[in-house]
């Protein structure tokens, strides 16, 4: 047993050893994009749950047709709604959520009445 733990300690060792400061650097750089590009991506699901939580309980709105997603503090709808009325109620929902500071509506209507190209609405 001592000797698995020693064969497997042994190779790490030389690999930290093995590296130069030019390695290191790298190695640096890397972690703290990687530290940059996850709290990032936590931030959008954060904003993205707040979204999808206050519609999933907002009267009038039925999410089964259309998508949420988020980039920084823009939110993008995408896919079909009921009506009209019922657009506005998401547009309306969704600008009233902290954090939100400019919605992009694909949204269309599905049936076929006038659907709404894509507009972008800023807080």
């Amino acid at each position: 047993m001592r000797i698995r733990g020693l064969c497997l300690l042994l190779p790490l060792c030389f690999l930290l050893w093995g590296c130069n400061d030019k390695d290191k650097k790298g190695l640096t750089e890397d972690a703290q994009k990687l530290a940059v590009t996850a709290g990032t991506a936590l931030k959008n699901a954060e904003l993205a749950g707040k979204v999808n939580g206050v519609l999933t309980v907002w009267k009038g709105v039925d999410m089964s047709g259309f998508q949420v997603q988020t980039e920084g503090s823009t939110v993008n709808l995408e896919g079909t709604v009921r009506d009209e009325a019922e657009r506005k109620r998401i547009l309306r929902a969704v600008n009233q959520i902290r954090g939100v500071e400019k919605v992009i509506d694909k949204l269309k209507i599905k049936e076929g009445a006038s659907s709404s190209e894509e507009k972008s609405s800023t807080r």
